[in-house]
């Protein structure tokens, strides 16, 4: 009993240590503005038309009852990371493993990245946590009462997250290999799941009818920072924000020297496994094929609405990936020296990569607080002007500290590259009109609201100050 109480102080401990009072950022943003308003009505509109009812509402209450500050708006995923560390320790149990494995299941940069997130995603773990225990773990896998346990599992996480729901490919993958063997009846799970049904039914209309229809496409590039996201690599590479937008040329020899780390280690540990390596495939058949299944459907569904899927969207299947990697951590370390000496190499770079995920500001998210006390502290000045492509004020206002907004702050939302940048030169040149007033000039740029070659154009130009500092903005200053 103390060393599970130890395992869940110290899965707490890590996920406090995750969280920071940072800026929230664009996903989190749109998800906690109505709930910290109050507004049951306008919270209930939203959380249907991202089809995260259950976690909105939580959010509602959580923000009325604890505050709405961004570390405590990120608190809220407490709970459910003592939860994960509960069902952890099940698994971990029902495996037969030292306890200490379930720590595992908690050292990876995806669950350190999340904890710092005001979004769905650690209770969306959690709960496939308990999931996955229950449909893979629990020895009478046919019990009423486990059947019962897996449906409530299952219509709680997909009242929290729609994405919840195509974690039923492992429940329905299992049946049918359990009946193909003839280990089981079918009438009990139809049963109880027909009980269930006027939710699922009735969470379905209201997904379909409600459900914003905002598409972000599906490519290789999702299928490969899922993997990229999955193995960990998330603290050791590019950040999120440079994969997505292409920034190759960001990467540097650390980053390189730490993926090829990361290679050899799995690669070791692969080759180390010899003859355990059939016994492993064995042993997780179930999952595997699960998993197989899991990915075919999810990726297929993404193609055919154009649905914008990344790692996120596919955390209901960390919990297997993570007892698959325990059990084959397990058989590698146990063969050999050298085998544990490459499973201490690859928890090393795991290390290294959480903690850059939670101290190297370059891995953190859009930094819209950083960038907005930036702006309104130059626009202090009422000779200072802004020209920005971010719209309209939200959530963190820069127009309450100009003093003449219509003046000083203007908006290029429907300008082109080309009329931006002969705006600039016309500044820099000395011969526009606010030059001529000697006005001080920032240009805010926003990677995901601009062009690629608008946002890299003014780097190094004489004439002009850049500032990236603040992750996917660019602060950009003419110099008189």
């Amino acid at each position: 009993m103390k060393k599970r109480i130890t395992i869940v102080a110290l899965v707490l401990l890590l996920a406090v240590l995750s969280i920071t009072n940072g800026s929230l950022w664009d996903d989190e943003i749109c998800r906690v503005v109505d709930p910290i308003s109050g507004d049951l009505k306008a919270t209930i509109h939203t959380a249907l038309g991202y089809a995260q009812p259950g976690y909105m509402l939580y959010m509602l209450l959580w923000t009325g009852l604890i505050g709405s500050t961004e570390f405590l708006l990120r608190c809220s995923n407490l709970i459910f990371a003592a939860i994960a560390a509960v069902y952890a320790m099940k698994v971990v149990s029902a495996k037969g493993w030292p306890v200490w494995y379930a720590l595992v299941f908690f050292a990876h940069p995806m669950f350190i990245y999340y904890m710092d997130e005001a979004t769905p995603y650690i209770v969306v773990y959690a709960l496939a946590l308990a999931f996955t225990y229950h449909v893979f773990c629990v020895g009478d896998f046919h019990s009423v009462r486990n059947i019962v346990c897996i449906n409530v599992a299952y219509l709680l996480g997909v009242f929290m997250h729609f994405m919840f729901g195509f974690i039923i490919m492992f429940y329905f993958t299992r049946c049918i290999l359990r009946f193909r063997e003839k280990k089981g009846s079918m009438r009990r799970h139809i049963g109880v799941m027909l009980c269930f049904s006027p939710f699922y039914l009735g969470l379905l209309y209201l997904y379909l009818t409600r459900l914003n229809k905002t598409q972000t496409g599906f490519g290789l590039k999702s299928v490969l920072y899922i993997i990229y996201s999955f193995l960990g690599l998330q603290g050791a590479g590019l950040s999120r924000n440079d994969l997505r937008a292409g920034n190759f040329q960001n990467l540097q020899m650390w980053q390189i020297v730490f993926l090829l780390l990361f290679v050899i280690a799995l690669v070791l540990i692969l080759c180390l496994a010899g003859r355990e390596l059939k016994g492993f495939l064995a042993r997780n058949r179930e999952m595997l094929l699960s998993l197989a299944v899991f990915f075919v459907v999810i990726c297929l569904a993404a193609k055919i609405v154009d649905l914008g899927l990344w790692e996120r969207h596919c955390m209901t299947a960390l919990p297997v990936c993570m007892i698959c990697a325990c059990d084959l951590f397990s058989c590698v370390y146990r063969r050999s020296k050298g085998g544990q000496l490459a499973i201490i190499l690859y928890f090393a770079l795991i290390i290294g990569s959480c903690l850059n995920i939670r101290l190297n500001y370059y891995y953190a998210c859009d930094d819209h607080k950083g960038a907005a006390k930036k702006i309104t502290e130059w626009l202090a000045d009422e000779d200072a002007i802004v020209l920005t492509t971010r719209g309209e004020d939200g959530y963190y206002p820069i127009r309450q500290s100009a003093v003449d907004p219509k003046e000083q702050i203007i908006y290029l939302k429907q300008k082109t590259d080309e009329q931006i940048i002969e705006e600039m030169k016309e500044l820099t040149d000395e011969t526009g009109t606010i030059a001529a007033e000697n006005r001080k000039t920032m240009l805010v740029l926003f990677e995901k609201d601009c062009s690629r070659y608008l946002y890299t154009y003014f780097d190094s130009r004489e004439g002009y100050k850049t500032d990236s500092s603040y992750n996917s903005y660019k602060l950009i200053t003419v110099e008189h």
